[in-house]
């Protein structure tokens, strides 16, 4: 597969990915919220801070995408391995080191409220897990760049 053809699938499959999260924070998440606050009266206080919170961790994966757009269209400029996108890689990283923080503070506030559920407990930890398994990975992805692209920068300087 060539550069540019790589470039073209990767933005096709970001841009699904980015439809299917704000379709899941705008009409899903807040449909599942109603239903619970209808089912749950008790927990009726807690609808709009719960689905600011879920809005809000949204930010992070969507900067992501945004990112992971720019070191996309690099590849199909046979750009892939320079500082810019090691330093992209670990913008990634510290973002979803962010997410992972967000999601854990909402498993200790709900908690400390009492207003955890065991599903929602397991859908919390799991984006967390995500989250933590992503920063790791970015973060080796930035680290292997840029000893890409100094290897590069080497190679090019010799004659």
């Amino acid at each position: 597969m060539k550069q540019k053809e790589l470039s073209v699938w990767l933005r096709a499959v970001l841009s699904l990915v980015v439809i299917v999260v704000l379709f899941l924070a705008a009409v899903i998440v807040p449909e599942l919220a109603r239903e619970t606050k209808l089912q749950n009266p008790e927990y009726a206080a807690y609808f709009w801070p719960c689905l600011i919170f879920v809005w809000v961790t949204t930010l992070p994966v969507l900067a992501v995408t945004v990112i992971a757009w720019l070191i996309f269209t690099d590849i199909g400029r046979d750009m892939s391995f320079s500082l810019k996108n090691a330093t992209r890689l670990r913008m990634i990283c510290y973002l979803f080191i962010a997410d992972t923080v967000l999601c854990v503070a909402g498993i200790l506030v709900l908690s400390a409220l009492a207003a955890m559920s065991p599903g929602l407990f397991i859908i919390l930890l799991c984006v967390a897990f995500m989250g933590f398994l992503l920063s790791v990975a970015a973060a080796a992805l930035s680290h292997l760049t840029r000893k890409a692209a100094a290897l590069k920068d080497e190679n090019d300087l010799t004659i």
